[in-house]
């Protein structure tokens, strides 16, 4: 009892200080339904001032005789993601008000950069593209963070070896 007690307390204050916010993409895309991402990165257009995340599907796993590659290009805006030139960080404003950095922008090489516990989700259901950008103030428990993470429905080759991976784990 009394370490379950001293445990609630030493995580409270923890627990107080976290938040979290979730930006949905207003923008949404048709592609092919046996398509992958095969290349993605953030931009920021000045003029308009809006976090873009820039996604190109491709068919490369399913290229048979009879199927050419094909590949689509494909921009998801994120309106509520602000930018500060100061700092050169891009922030999100949780629905308790308070801001949460979760990108930066780098050198023209590095380009833009997720922050750690900043994920880019890209969810696929019969080829219909739905992106939202989540981040959270409670840093990842391991030192290496997955930033952008495509999730399909059906069977996808990707699929089967994500599930091969998790049942040897």
């Amino acid at each position: 009892m009394k370490i379950t007690l001293l445990a609630a307390l030493i995580l409270c204050p923890v627990l107080a200080r976290a938040d979290f916010v979730a930006v949905v993409s207003p923008s949404t895309a048709q592609t092919f339904s046996y398509s992958d991402v095969t290349w993605h990165t953030l931009h920021w257009n000045p003029s308009s001032r809006q976090l873009t995340a820039n996604l190109t599907f491709s068919t490369y796993n399913y290229v048979t005789h009879y199927e050419p590659l094909q590949e689509e290009d494909y921009q998801f805006v994120f309106p509520r993601v602000k930018y500060d030139q100061a700092t050169s960080t891009f922030f999100a404003t949780s629905k308790h008000g308070r801001q949460i950095p979760v990108a930066r922008l780098g050198n023209a090489l590095v380009g833009i950069q997720p922050l750690p516990g900043t994920v880019i989700h890209i969810f696929k259901e019969s080829g219909k593209v739905t992106v939202v950008l989540t981040a959270s103030t409670i840093p990842p428990r391991y030192s290496w963070h997955l930033h952008w993470l495509e999730e399909n429905e059906g069977f996808f080759l990707n699929n089967a070896a994500n599930a091969g991976i998790a049942a040897l784990r």
